[in-house]
């Protein structure tokens, strides 16, 4: 049984979860709504539908970077784009605007970028930080992304190690702002506006490259019907159409890059 169609994708009556609390509140640092579910003893993330999110999940999935999950969710009537709460009790969680290690509003973003590796060395899994930032850069630059401000980048901090959290805020991505930005992509730790911005970095970082190469090898629509597949949607011609154009412009403006 279908239960409505939303932003081209059929929504199954069977795929949605029914969401029981009252309260919620406001969290500034992940820019949507909270509330504890009884049923889940956890709290959950909503937000209004947005079929980039599960794009973005399952683009992070392909390229074995850790990602919220989403879930289709109906509270007091209305369908969310949902997800669990990552945060684990013996764990530090900072996000971008809270590191000690440069002055947003004082520091070029990359000197951030540079300031936050230097910083990093001291903690054993340095390396593995390093590729999962790029690799966030890869994906948000595939993605055309344009919200990866320092509230939507965040940080887990146990005694020896410092990494990237789940990535999460994929929404606002490919044709909601390719025609309004084109392809420069601006973050707390990245301004890159021209294909030399693109060049340095990556001559300089060569993992920056390798994770470029990998993003362009993602074939949208057959990942959006293993998408639709698993969460139980159905992909109308006319979402297929689009995204088959988004997809041909991300390949075609990575290619001027690489």
């Amino acid at each position: 049984m279908l239960e409505l169609c939303i932003q081209g994708i059929k929504i199954r009556q069977n795929s949605i979860v029914e969401l029981h609390s009252k309260n919620h509140e406001h969290v500034l640092s992940r820019s949507c709504n909270r509330c504890f579910e009884q049923q889940f003893q956890s709290y959950v993330y909503y937000k209004p539908f947005s079929i980039n999110e599960y794009i973005g999940e399952y683009i992070a999935r392909t390229l074995n970077v850790n990602t919220v999950h989403y879930f289709v969710s109906k509270k007091q009537g209305n369908i969310y784009t949902t997800s669990f709460d990552f945060e684990k009790k013996n764990k530090y969680y900072v996000d971008a605007t809270n590191l000690y290690c440069y002055d947003y509003y004082c520091n070029s973003s990359q000197e951030r970028l540079e300031l936050l590796l230097k910083e990093s060395k001291r903690f054993s899994n340095h390396v593995s930080l390093k590729k999962q930032l790029f690799f966030m850069f890869a994906i948000d630059i595939y993605m055309r992304q344009r919200d990866r401000n320092p509230f939507n980048i965040k940080f887990e901090i146990g005694t020896n190690t410092f990494c990237l959290a789940p990535l999460f805020d994929y929404e606002s991505s490919f044709n909601s702002i390719s025609r309004v930005l084109g392809y420069t992509y601006r973050t707390s730790f990245g301004n890159l506006s021209t294909i030399d911005d693109y060049k340095r970095l990556y001559e300089k970082y060569p993992i920056f490259h390798k994770a470029l190469l990998e993003v362009s090898s993602i074939r949208l629509l057959p990942l959006m019907e293993q998408m639709a597949q698993e969460k139980n949607f159905q992909l109308t011609d006319s979402i297929i159409e689009l995204y088959k154009k988004e997809e041909e412009e991300s390949q075609k403006l990575l290619q001027k890059v690489l």
